[in-house]
């Protein structure tokens, strides 16, 4: 009988891995699906190198495990079997060069450097090469509430704040009224996210298939 991920967790790790508790029903409900596949794993934020022991460990064999950390000492805390990438996830050109060698990606894991333009940065760049039916999953999201990392509840520039914005992606086709350049661009870059789920210092997207698009009303607001 396989093991769950919670019993890895706590029982079968040699390195590192700080995970909160109530990640793991969360994880158990997109990832199992996974298991014993040749899924493309990604994690950003690695730390001491536990997690991805852990989802090796959880996935199987067959799967392809990739860590990203912007430490270069992560590679001296290496689990086995697994790909690393060293590099700064804020950083437009560490995916510039990076996404073409991963590839297409099953799940893709934020648990990086929890910074709030980091974060809608990364999900910008990788959400193109998730795969149909896919899983991006940001946690840690509760640094959106926090005052000392310059951020708090409604605050408009928060990781928690964009991913309410694209609630209204999943009812795409029904949208009428008034296009901002921020809604188009939102629309064109997210416009087949298929569900949006929200759980304590968590949120995950799924990709479904691509709605239909109205004619572009605006310029490109990054030119």
């Amino acid at each position: 009988m396989q093991k769950s991920l919670l019993e890895i967790f706590l029982n079968d790790l040699t390195l590192h891995c700080d995970k909160y508790l109530p990640y793991f029903p969360v994880y158990e409900q997109y990832f199992s699906r996974y298991r014993n596949t040749d899924l493309t794993f990604v994690e950003v934020g690695v730390q001491g190198g536990g997690s991805l022991q852990m989802w090796r460990q959880y996935f199987g064999n067959k799967a392809r495990v990739i860590g990203m950390d912007i430490d270069p000492e992560i590679l001296n805390r290496r689990a086995e079997n697994v790909e690393m990438f060293v590099g700064d996830q804020g950083n437009i050109d560490f995916w510039n060069e990076v996404l073409p060698k991963v590839g297409t990606i099953d799940v893709f894991l934020d648990d990086g450097s929890h910074q709030m333009q980091h974060q809608i940065d990364t999900m910008i760049k990788v959400w193109p090469h998730i795969r149909l039916g896919g899983v991006y999953m940001v946690e840690d999201t509760h640094t959106s509430y926090y005052l000392d990392w310059g951020n708090g509840l409604l605050h408009g520039h928060t990781f928690m704040e964009y991913s309410k914005k694209l609630i209204d992606i999943v009812n795409l086709n029904h949208w009428q009224g008034m296009i901002t350049p921020e809604t188009d661009f939102i629309m064109r870059t997210f416009g087949d996210i298929g569900s949006v789920q929200f759980n304590n210092s968590m949120v995950t997207f799924t990709k479904g298939q691509p709605k239909w698009i109205r004619p572009n009303p605006y310029p490109n607001p990054l030119g």
